[in-house]
């Protein structure tokens, strides 16, 4: 029998009070570049410098992100978990409404990945020109 420590990988990122604007909002996914702390970290590795987590071992892993960001008025913004630079299609999408507001927004669910690849989060709009990240989270954990 595995015990959990050998199979349980896992590890977070995150960004608290963040104000610095995503370098480029378009229709083209970028990587979202907010990240500036570690949280635990087991059997995988996380960096704020690639804004990602780079997993050890091939397997089956939960992955949960919530986004709190403010942007131009009234676009429609998405957020996608990313393998390397392959979408998962885990998808959010959320519209600022007209009055600055700073909305949150979160998804999670499970992907495969092979020993080494780095998962992580892309941004992109059709109609926005600004995307600020003041608080978000990602969260790894290996299932299998």
């Amino acid at each position: 029998m595995t015990s959990l420590a050998t199979w349980k990988h896992r590890a977070t990122l995150y960004v608290e009070g963040g104000s610095t604007a995503e370098a480029t909002v378009d229709a083209t996914p970028r990587k979202i570049a907010a990240f500036t702390t570690k949280g635990p970290e087991v059997g995988v590795t996380s960096s704020t410098t690639t804004d990602n987590v780079t997993v050890a071992e091939a397997g089956d892993y939960f992955v949960s992100a919530n986004v709190s960001f403010s942007g131009t008025l009234s676009s429609t913004y998405n957020v996608t978990v990313y393998i390397d630079t392959t979408s998962t299609n885990l998808t959010l999408e959320r519209k600022l409404g007209t009055g600055g507001d700073v909305g949150s927004a979160g998804l999670s669910g499970l992907v495969t990945c092979a020993a080494g690849e780095a998962i992580s989060l892309y941004q992109s709009t059709a109609d926005g020109s600004a995307m600020t990240v003041t608080d978000a989270q990602l969260t790894v954990i290996r299932m299998s």
